[in-house]
Order: C-alpha cells, then structure tokens, then sequence
C-alpha cells in the first residue's frame, strides 16, 4: 500500500512540474513584445535565421537618445542560428551588460539604456541593419510599411542606405559603410553608431 501511494505521488509530481514547464515556456513565448515602429502599427521581430551571416563583431557603441547622450561603449555583437547576443563591455573588458533574443524571448539585463526602452526595439534595429533585405522588405509589406536598400555616396565612400517608411515618412534610416552602421530613428528621435573595430 505504502508503495502505491509513493508511485501515485510520484506521478502526480512529475505531472505538476511538466505542466509547470509547459507553463513557463508558454510565458516565454508570449514574453516578446512587437515593436512600434509607428505609433499605431506593431511589427515583431524577425526570426534568427534573417541574418543569414555568422556574426562576432567587436564594435564601438556611441548613442543619443532624446537629449541623453551615451560615450563611447565596447560591444560584441553575436549572431547565428540560435540567436542574437550584444554584450556591452567596460574599458576592461568585463560586461556591463547584455541583450539575448533567442527566436521566443528578447531579455535585457542592463541599466545602460533607458529603463523605458525595451530589448526588442534594440534587436529589431539590428535586424533592420544586418538581416536579408528581402526578408526585410516581405516583412514590413505585411505591416503596410515599405523597406527599401539602395546604394549612395556618403562622406565620399559609397554606402548601402536602408530606409523604413509610412506613406512616404521615413521612420528610420539606417547607413552601412565600411563595416560601420548608423541608425536613426527619426520619428523615436534617437541615433547611435556602432563602428567597427578591428
């Protein structure tokens, strides 16, 4: 009898904590918020696999958001199958933190960026700038905004320029030249600079 009742509860708890797992990993996966991109339309975020390039990039971060200007920052940014990682680093090299996306959660764990800044808006950037342009520009069709690539000349070097606009309104403009980025947000008023370092 004692052994029945040990193999019931036994059961019984494994049952609970599948069920509790199931629970977190349905949590987890409605944890991750859409971006305004405008201030009524919603976009997600694209899947990992949208930057087809591996990468491991160590960049320079300098930002402004609004009238808060951020100095200069190490960053490592990672990108493959599994993920998105940007790690912010001090002069030391140790991190002073982090954002992962990993397809079903966006998490940040720093107090560099302001508090009511979410992760989200930080990877969609980075999607903006190194994800597929086709795959960009499917995306952004099913949400009524238009992605465009072309090619100019900037500061006298040539440049890809990728721009997302609403009825003609550029949102964002984001400049690649020489493995450096520029993006500017025009309608959230913040610009930031990740440069390349060798």
């Amino acid at each position: 009898m004692k052994k029945h009742f040990l193999l019931t509860s036994a059961i019984v708890l494994s049952l609970v904590l599948v069920s509790c797992a199931s629970s977190r990993n349905a949590e987890e996966e409605v944890h991750l918020n859409k971006v305004y991109v405008t201030n009524t339309t919603k976009v997600p975020l694209l899947p990992v696999s949208a930057i087809k390039e591996e990468l491991d990039l160590f960049q320079i971060f300098e930002g402004k958001f609004g009238q808060k200007s951020f100095p200069n920052t190490m960053v490592n940014l990672q990108s493959d199958s599994e993920g998105i990682v940007i790690l912010m680093l001090n002069d030391l090299g140790i991190e002073i933190g982090s954002i992962e996306y990993n397809g079903k959660s966006c998490v940040m764990n720093s107090s560099f960026f302001p508090k009511n800044l979410k992760a989200e808006y930080i990877v969609l950037d980075l999607q903006n700038a190194y994800a597929d342009a086709e795959e960009l520009k499917a995306h952004y069709k099913k949400h009524n905004l238009d992605f465009d690539e072309t090619s100019a000349m900037v500061n006298g070097q040539e440049a890809k320029v990728r721009t997302i606009c609403k009825d003609g309104n550029i949102i964002e403009q984001i400049v690649l030249q020489n493995s450096n980025v520029e993006i500017k947000n025009k309608l959230r008023d913040y610009t930031y600079n990740l440069s390349f370092v060798q």
